[in-house]
């Protein structure tokens, strides 16, 4: 509690004191600098979304075509769940 308290009183005299004031330049680089964090952010998000869902697509379409090529050459999926020692025989 005791290092909360001191971490606490640190920002409070920091954001406090007269130096460390910003001027209105730098408030609004600071401003100008967030909104261009949130954009990169944002366009991180949409582009794993996009990654996500093509991955997606590519998986169930693999899975599609195991499906048809175990089911047009007559195999029970269960067969080839068995442990691969066990295919071998």
């Amino acid at each position: 509690m005791l290092e909360v308290n001191n971490h606490q009183d640190l920002l409070k005299s920091r954001t406090s004191s007269p130096d460390v004031s910003m001027s209105t330049d730098s408030q609004t680089e600071t401003l100008k600098l967030e909104d261009e964090i949130n954009l990169v952010l944002q366009a991180l998000r949409v582009s794993q979304d996009a990654e996500y869902k093509l991955a997606e697509e590519l998986l169930f379409a693999q899975k599609k075509t195991f499906t048809s090529i175990w089911t047009n050459r007559g195999l029970n999926w269960q067969v080839t769940r068995q442990k691969p020692s066990q295919m071998l025989c």
